[in-house]
């Protein structure tokens, strides 16, 4: 996970860290204290994608429960 945006860091292009819960990636090498705030900070920052957690489902498609507890496949395919 990216660490907290820090005033006394310089950012490389490429590096990452989170603001206000967005995680950010600097698109060019930047002075300290250029914070991802204000009017143009899409000119230096960009947002980067996260991955959410997957919830599981209990939607198991053409398969049935048996007696024992064993889940088995349907092998007829209509």
């Amino acid at each position: 996970m990216s660490a907290e945006w820090n005033k006394l860091i310089t950012y490389r292009e490429g590096e990452r860290c989170r603001f206000k819960g967005v995680v950010l990636e600097a698109k060019m090498d930047l002075v300290r204290g250029l914070r991802p705030d204000g009017e143009h900070w899409k000119r230096f920052w960009q947002t980067v994608p996260t991955i959410s957690p997957v919830k599981a489902s209990n939607n198991f498609a053409g398969r049935k429960r048996t007696s024992s507890g064993y889940l088995t496949r349907s092998m007829s395919h209509n």
